[in-house]
């Protein structure tokens, strides 16, 4: 992989907004290809490119694809005392990220797959493992029951990373690593996520 490519791998944005007052289209100046809802107290309404566009209705763990992209979105929400929106724009169709993805992987067919673990035995702590080269395609998958795991591409980095709700699994798809690692944590201790590699 080029190494000035290197950042591409977290090419999304995470965002945060207070749920204390009530927000009618507020504009988010930021471009991307979609918007995944990591966690959300209340539903939200989405408008991408102008105010004047079809209102999209979206909750926790949903998401809004735009393939032909988009330059800026709206937010409406009501108010609730003391609640947080954590969403994430990804601006690389091809790094999208999200829950239950399976497409095939990119960069040639993958000849082997590997089956790995990392256990997470602290919760909120940060586990690494590298990945071996060449990998295609991972497929992440969390079969815990009550926790959510984290997990990044960059070191100290998981507590702001990609979220994986309890028995579900993401999938990273058209890639072609090299020296790279997963960071990792769980909400929850004792936890164990498990991995595969596409080659």
């Amino acid at each position: 992989m080029n190494p000035n490519n290197r950042g591409l791998i977290k090419n999304y944005k995470l965002f945060t907004l207070a749920t204390d007052s009530a927000r009618t289209n507020k504009p988010i100046n930021f471009g991307g290809n979609s918007i995944m809802i990591v966690s959300s107290p209340v539903n939200i309404d989405i408008r991408v490119h102008s105010i004047d566009n079809e209102v999209v209705t979206v909750k926790q763990y949903d998401s809004v694809i735009e393939k032909q992209g988009f330059d800026k979105f709206f937010i409406t929400h009501a108010a609730l005392s003391g609640g947080t929106i954590k969403f994430l724009v990804y601006a690389d169709e091809n790094l999208f990220i999200s829950l239950g993805a399976g497409a095939s992987a990119g960069g040639g067919a993958a000849t082997t797959i590997g089956h790995n673990s990392l256990a997470l035995t602290v919760a909120n702590t940060e586990y690494s493992v590298a990945l071996t080269d060449n990998t295609k395609r991972v497929k992440l998958m969390n079969n815990s029951i009550d926790a959510v795991m984290y997990v990044s591409t960059l070191s100290g980095d998981s507590g702001n990373g990609i979220p994986i709700p309890p028995l579900s699994s993401h999938t990273i798809d058209n890639i072609d690593l090299e020296s790279y690692s997963l960071y990792v944590q769980s909400d929850t201790a004792s936890r164990t996520i498990y991995y595969m590699e596409f080659l």
